[in-house]
């Protein structure tokens, strides 16, 4: 649904507009755009090798997994604020975590007529984590360095 070049400008009206005809098309959106922004922005920033920091984040389900690993990989390193301060609707992503599993596991979802609520909030979230690599002179959208092992393991 978004081409390479996309900014999060021109994300944002794709599922601004996208929320207005079908609001959970626009959820899988906006939360799939803040789980790459948040993921980007981590392996920017971590001195972990990238394939064993990616394979971290694909086990991320809730909340509070992103968290840890945020501070871990994070803010251990760049004296970096919690990821729930950097977010200022973080009660709104640990939602998000809830409901995208409920989603994905096909259980009842009691709250889905209120989703079109959320959509924006999440993509505010995902606005904040893009000023925070501002500050940091982070571009999202450029390659980013894979970082290998120092080391080779001898077999």
């Amino acid at each position: 649904m978004f081409l390479i070049g996309d900014t999060l400008e021109q994300r944002a009206k794709i599922i601004y507009e996208l929320n207005l005809v079908d609001p959970t098309a626009a959820y899988i959106l906006a939360f799939a755009n803040f789980k790459w922004t948040v993921n980007r922005l981590m392996i920017s920033l971590s001195k972990t090798p990238t394939s064993v920091l990616k394979n971290k984040l694909e086990c991320v389900k809730d909340a509070q997994t992103l968290k840890s690993i945020w501070k871990k990989e994070v803010s251990e390193y760049h004296k970096a604020p919690s990821l729930s301060s950097i977010i200022n609707n973080w009660g709104d992503i640990k939602f998000a975590y809830i409901y995208n599993d409920k989603l994905l596991t096909n259980a009842s979802i009691e709250s889905s007529a209120d989703i079109h609520l959320v959509v924006p909030n999440i993509m505010e979230a995902a606005y904040d984590l893009c000023e925070y690599a501002k500050k940091h002179k982070l571009s999202l959208y450029n390659k980013v360095p894979i970082k290998h092992y120092r080391f080779m393991k001898a077999i």
